[in-house]
């Protein structure tokens, strides 16, 4: 084949491939053409995502072998959905609107997750908490560490916490978040409520912190069924006022919540209703964020609130519960003095080393281990697989080593016996 005809093949190889590609993008023009041309409205979006979520699950969760993350479910639905309309979709929209809406109408999803969104910081233990689905699910409230949890809507403010040690002098677990309580929260809230904690918020004066406020204790459309006794411990606006806190203007675009009106004061609907900008679909209004404390007049302003609440005490067990952990730091104390003085008294190390020369069969062919676990579990550890095994071995010959342990005790013991009776000599 000569160099011309090669050239012309090529050509008409990509000549054929645009022309593809030209078909099916003028396919697509011709199905949403098709709808523009009913006399009836192209579909909407929620028609859309409703239509293929089914389809769009069973793509993301492999038919419901794997977990899924609310956006990995997005990434989905938006090409499936763009079959029926249009209109462009967005992941806020359809998170927090339409798949709220589906989940209404049809029930849960199974295998969708919510990702976490802020965190728990338990007092005294350094655990956190990621507030998602998966781990909240997961996390058992400890018993006798905390009495009270607090939801602030901003996590920047952790650092003024910690400097202050709220959380461990209150025994007080502080969960922070961006905005609105998820999911993972209000669970967390509601398998807390009761004797044995008490339930705080903490927001901005503002029309989004008012919503934080009622949507941590009172149910909404997401979540109908859910109602949990918290403590608002503010910002209000009085309390912005009263303590002279500097204000800031904003611009409302959104409405206000149908029910917020009902529950505004008189200063408040002036500040959060505020005054319409010309014909525009926006308000300016006024508000105090939280930020505009300085940080020890915020510690001082949630301790007072705390103390206002009769919530300012620390968790004291029952006198069973105390007597038990007495005896178990008496036994531990006691055991770790005999473990020292043991050491002290007789060479413990040469007693290991002996019976690490009188064992090593407990540790041959190692690599073998690994290869066989491997084969039988891929998720395995090597390191945990090689513990296990030798635990095991060990574990075989305990009686064997028990003895052996009290020979060279013995031994050690007469040992020292002897160096005495030279000594008195």
């Amino acid at each position: 084949m000569t160099l011309g005809n090669e050239f012309a093949k090529a050509f008409m190889s990509a000549g054929k491939e645009l022309r593809d590609e030209k078909k099916r993008r003028e396919r697509n023009r011709a199905q949403v053409q098709r709808y523009r041309s009913r006399a009836e409205p192209e579909p909407s979006l929620k028609y859309a995502v409703f239509s293929v979520l089914p389809e769009a699950m069973a793509q993301a969760s492999g038919n419901g072998a794997y977990a899924v993350p609310t956006r990995t479910l997005y990434y989905k639905v938006r090409p499936l959905a763009q079959g029926y309309t249009s209109r462009k979709l967005e992941y806020d929209y359809f998170s927090q609107n339409l798949l709220v809406a589906y989940q209404e109408d049809r029930g849960p999803l199974a295998g969708l997750v919510r990702e976490a969104r802020g965190s728990l910081h338990e007092p005294h233990t350094g655990k956190t908490v990621p507030l998602g689905t998966l781990e909240v699910a997961g996390y058992n409230l400890p018993e006798y560490v905390f009495n009270k949890i607090l939801y602030v809507e901003k996590e920047g403010l952790d650092p003024i916490w910690q400097t202050a040690r709220l959380a461990e002098r209150y025994d007080l677990a502080i969960a922070s978040g961006k905005g609105q309580p998820v999911e993972a929260v209000r669970d967390l809230f509601a398998r807390a409520e009761g004797d044995e904690y008490r339930l705080f918020v903490l927001h901005d004066a503002d029309p989004a912190g008012y919503s934080i406020a009622r949507t941590i204790s009172e149910e909404t459309e997401r979540m109908p069924d859910y109602s949990v006794e918290v403590i608002d411990l503010g910002l209000s606006v009085a309390d912005a006022i009263d303590r002279g806190l500097p204000t800031e203007t904003f611009t409302r675009q959104k409405s206000l919540p149908y029910w917020m009106l009902d529950r505004l004061d008189e200063v408040e609907q002036e500040w959060f209703v505020g005054a319409r900008q010309g014909y525009a679909r926006s308000w300016r209004c006024t508000r105090v964020e939280l930020n505009a404390f300085s940080a020890p007049d915020l510690v001082a302003y949630v301790e007072a609130g705390l103390a206002a609440n009769g919530a300012d005490d620390k968790v004291t067990p029952p006198d069973e519960v105390i007597d038990k952990q007495a005896d178990a730091a008496h036994r531990a104390s006691l055991e770790d003095l005999v473990a020292r003085r043991l050491a002290e008294m007789f060479d413990t190390d040469a007693m290991v080393d002996t019976l690490l020369e009188e064992t090593t069969e407990v540790v041959a062919n190692p690599t073998g281990w690994i290869a066989t676990a491997y084969e039988e579990d891929r998720s395995c550890y090597w390191r945990e697989v090689i513990r296990a095994q030798v635990d095991a071995r060990l574990g075989d010959m305990v009686e064997r080593l028990g003895a052996r342990v009290v020979e060279l005790v013995s031994s050690s013991v007469a040992e020292c016996s002897h160096e005495r009776t030279k000594d008195v000599d």
